[in-house]
């Protein structure tokens, strides 16, 4: 790895132990909403459904509503402004952390769904969100897959990436060192996910 700053760090052969954590309406909900964030359904600065709204649109009652919308609140991820509604907050204004996964092997080697799970289910702090990147056409190669998700975490500025690095490609160990330097030139750390970039 030479010429690459220690913003890099290597975890060979992640092992994350899962627990069923029961579910409740709530967090359906409050899950519900964050992927709609995600997916860019509302943008920072809009205003998102009223509670009156959400219960229809979910079928709960409203103290269901209200606890969903103040956990959002209460990361970061929505503004309350009396008399006006509830809005999106943008990254910058809540301080929030988003950290990408690059894994162009997820669901093929039983590996990664255990790792990726753990993360999602971590709480790396009060505010923060965990992206997986847009995904290409089934039979796009790999290594295009993986350069394509690089240019996304980029352009969103992610505060940090998991990569779990190409193997037994053409071209793998040049695309790793592209992706890694590319990341490392506007220092956002990367940690590597059971392999080395080579």
């Amino acid at each position: 790895m030479e010429g690459l700053a220690p913003s890099i760090y290597l975890i060979y052969h992640l092992v994350v132990t899962t627990q069923t954590i029961p579910s409740s309406k709530y967090a359906d909900v409050r899950t519900a909403l964050i992927r709609q964030l995600r997916r860019g359904q509302w943008k920072p600065g809009d205003r998102i459904p009223t509670e009156a709204q959400l219960v229809q649109q979910f079928g709960v009652s409203r103290i269901t509503v209200a606890r969903a919308v103040r956990e959002l609140e209460s990361e970061g991820l929505v503004e309350r402004r009396r008399g006006a509604g509830t809005f999106v907050r943008s990254p910058e204004a809540s301080g929030q952390l988003s950290f990408g996964l690059l894994i162009p092997e997820l669901g093929e080697t039983e590996i990664f769904e255990p790792i990726c799970q753990g993360l999602s289910r971590a709480r790396m702090g009060t505010h923060h969100e965990l992206l997986w990147g847009p995904t290409l056409q089934p039979g796009e190669p790999k290594e295009v897959e993986a350069e394509h998700l690089c240019e996304s975490y980029l352009k969103r500025g992610v505060s940090g990436i998991f990569f779990a690095p190409l193997e037994l490609t053409e071209g793998k160990d040049e695309v790793n060192l592209r992706i890694t330097r590319s990341f490392d030139e506007v220092r956002i750390p990367v940690v590597l996910l059971d392999r080395d970039i080579y």
